[in-house]
């Protein structure tokens, strides 16, 4: 009778509670692990998104300017940087050169040199100055080509550019004063834009969504890259001193 009693008894009141607040305990920790992974990762995307604007504008830039032509060369003109500034930038200077980087496609009339321009613009649908590349081709046409542009970086804060002679660096370069040759090498340094302060935590990624939904770029903090350009023509014994 007593062991029949025993195999149909159940836990304790006191065993029920230990388990409970051992459950308790594990699910808090869990809790804090897995929300300590998230604001991790959260962190670690905001960071890096800044860089997956900025390094494709700036593969453009060193693929253009590694294949710049001197003035003279068949097709090529001017070598001209600009040194600017506009309303709310830190800087937004202006290239135009003429490179042999462009790929024709199949049936159009071009050849691979191209002019190309970079500039800074406020464009209808943006809400912040982006950076375009602006290309002319058919250079040979008798009526005067139309450059298509094309936006390869948003959210731009500043674009300065710099240009080294084989002494010292210069703001602006004009080929036409440097007996047509080109800079021995170009310093790109670009910044984005900060997110806008009076949002938190959680209106900023809803307005990122917002806009990403809207095709708009997403400020994720003011970030700041720059890169040394060596350009084909460029004097080694003068870049030593770089």
């Amino acid at each position: 009778m007593n062991r029949q009693s025993k195999l149909n008894s159940g836990f304790t009141l006191l065993e029920v509670l230990v388990a409970m607040a051992l459950m308790v305990v594990i699910a808090t920790s869990l809790y804090s692990s897995m929300y300590v992974a998230i604001r991790s990762k959260d962190s670690i995307e905001k960071a890096v998104v800044p860089y997956r604007y900025l390094n494709p504008a700036f593969d453009f830039l060193q693929k253009d300017l590694a294949c710049a032509l001197a003035p003279g060369e068949v097709l090529a003109g001017d070598f001209q940087g600009v040194d600017s500034s506009s309303a709310g930038l830190g800087g937004a200077d202006m290239l135009m050169f003429f490179t042999s980087n462009y790929i024709p496609g199949q049936e159009e009339v071009a050849c691979d040199i191209a002019k190309t321009e970079y500039f800074v613009e406020q464009t209808d649908g943006w809400q912040d100055p982006v950076l375009v590349r602006r290309r002319t081709t058919n250079l040979l046409s008798p009526r005067t080509p139309e450059g298509k542009s094309e936006v390869i970086c948003r959210g731009v804060r500043s674009f300065n550019l710099q240009y080294y002679d084989g002494y010292e660096w210069q703001d602006d370069w004009d080929s036409t004063t440097q007996n047509n040759m080109l800079p021995a090498a170009v310093l790109i340094r670009m910044t984005l834009k900060k997110p806008q302060a009076s949002l938190d935590y959680q209106n900023q990624k809803a307005e990122e969504l917002n806009r990403l939904k809207s095709g708009q770029y997403i400020e994720p903090g003011q970030k700041t890259m720059e890169k040394i350009i060596i350009l084909s023509c460029a004097d080694l014994d003068a870049l030593k001193e770089i």
